[in-house]
């Protein structure tokens, strides 16, 4: 009868071991997919600024060059 007990009392505490040991996977998984999205979200966020100053550089690069062009056609205008 103690010996009964004394192993129930093992397998229980073996039980609540690995849920202890699962809990723990459980919350580092939940820790990493968090750090995973974040730096998702860091990527995403960085290449969307990238790609906002290459649009304002490639217009304002398109806008001088349409100005240039209006400035040389009147100069050339004005001389001949």
């Amino acid at each position: 009868r103690e010996e009964k007990r004394k192993e129930e009392k093992r397998r229980e505490e073996k039980r609540r071991e690995e849920k202890r040991r699962e809990e723990k996977r459980r919350e580092e998984k939940t820790r990493q997919d968090k750090t995973r999205q974040d730096k998702t979200r860091q990527d995403k966020t960085r290449q969307d600024k990238t790609r906002q100053d290459k649009t304002r550089q490639d217009k304002t690069r398109q806008d001088k060059t349409r100005q240039d062009k209006i400035r040389q056609d009147k100069t050339r205008q004005d001389s001949g």
